[in-house]
């Protein structure tokens, strides 16, 4: 379990040189734009400890007790890092030889002087320019046995605290990237973090793995309630990466032409209770029940339970007794049909209207601001659209898809 938390520093300190910095090659690429070269090892050290530390502060808070920090092999030295005690380390020049991980070119782990500690090589273009590590104090610490409940309970604790960090730093520099590049660079952004997203459900899975041992085995009522808590977030975490690889990396859709009163049936049969418990009214009308649509009916289906899930929380302000969803559909002109989800809450806010696609925006206290945006995705590799129209009225949102069959 030792190893398993040390793994996941090294990642997260892995991760915000590649997201944040583009490498070690990047913090000199563009500290050497504003000099006239290195005249020594220790310049070099200088402009990377400059760049890292804050970082390695950042994580040291998130992980009290454990040293970390960052090794450059061009510099030849440790350029940053944070002891035992959260304070900074000095910048150590120490040559590669003492690292068996430019031998092996794989992580290691190593256990001596009362501490163990874990090296991960930093590839850049497949050579290797450094290396991060994590360290633990061991000596008199008590072993981990698997019949120390309390134990595993920690460790898993410990696991959990490291992914959800990851996750919101991860959604964090996703959102900056959104924002502030082209497209063509977003796009290159999304796949990074989809990979890193990908990476994180193997961890998560096997927290929660052992939570659930744990809690199959504990008779403590308040333990018990932490145990719960624990297996809830870490479903939330694994929804979040799900939701968020469905948007960076959309299956291809299966297109066929099928009846579109069948898909609105089982959005309704599937919504009914989501609707009962809000007190929401949910009617279907399709005036053609011959109408086909040409789509993945699997996705479609996605796109539209989240669609009314939304419209069904819009309309917490709506009295009781007076809240409704309807679903319909309609053959346009245009040789497409018009699947409707329409509510009659108080609308969606102007200044929000741009940014309902945007991912990670939300007006949701709980939101993950990927629903919007997965579902307008999807429906786009459907070779469809979405359209929204709001006002004091209610909003209503259609999704706009090929006529199938002899529609």
């Amino acid at each position: 379990m030792r190893e398993a938390h040390l793994g996941s520093i090294c990642a997260i300190l892995s991760a915000e040189l590649d997201e944040s910095f583009s490498g070690f090659r990047g913090i000199l690429t563009a500290a050497n734009s504003h000099s006239s070269g290195w005249g020594s090892p220790m310049a070099m050290a200088g402009a990377l400890n400059a760049a890292l530390q804050p970082t390695v502060f950042r994580v040291a808070r998130a992980f009290p007790r454990v040293e970390l920090g960052f090794y450059s092999r061009a510099a030849q030295a440790e350029v940053a890092g944070a002891g035992f005690d959260g304070s900074a380390m000095a910048i150590r020049p120490v040559n590669e030889t003492e690292f068996r991980v430019y031998q092996t070119g794989r992580p290691v782990v190593t256990t001596s002087n009362g501490k163990m500690v874990r090296y991960v090589p930093i590839l850049e273009d497949g050579a290797i320019t450094g290396h991060v590590w994590a360290a633990l104090q061991i000596a008199g610490a008590s072993p981990l046995a698997i019949s120390s409940a309390w134990a595993m309970l920690v460790a898993a604790a410990v696991t959990a605290a490291a992914l959800v960090w990851a996750a919101r730093r991860l959604i964090r520099d996703t959102t900056l990237w959104a924002t502030a590049q082209a497209r063509q660079a977003d796009e290159r952004a999304n796949e990074v973090a989809a990979a890193i997203v990908h990476e994180l459900r193997n961890p998560i899975a096997v927290a929660k793995g052992l939570a659930e041992l744990i809690m199959s085995r504990e008779t403590d009522t308040k333990k018990q309630m932490w145990l719960t808590n624990l297996l809830r977030q870490m479903d939330r975490m694994n929804g979040i990466a799900s939701d968020y690889l469905t948007y960076a990396r959309p299956r291809e859709p299966h297109l066929v032409s099928m009846a579109v009163a069948e898909v609105l049936h089982r959005v309704e049969a599937d919504t009914e209770h989501w609707a009962r418990q809000a007190g929401v009214d949910v009617s279907m009308v399709v005036a053609n029940p011959d109408l086909e649509v040409v789509c993945d009916m699997d996705q479609l289906e996605q796109v539209l339970l989240n669609l009314v899930r939304n419209a069904i929380e819009a309309l917490d302000a709506v009295p009781e007794g007076a809240r409704s969803v309807e679903l319909s559909a309609v053959l346009c002109g245009t040789g497409r049909v018009a699947i409707r989800v329409a509510d009659n809450g108080p609308g969606i806010l102007r200044d929000d209207m741009d940014k309902l696609f945007t991912p990670f925006f939300t007006t949701k206290q709980r939101g993950t601001g990927l629903g919007l945006a997965v579902s307008r995705r999807l429906v786009e590799h459907m070779g469809g659209k979405i359209e929204v129209r709001t006002g004091e009225g209610g909003t209503e949102f259609s999704v706009l898809l090929p006529a199938g069959g002899h529609s």
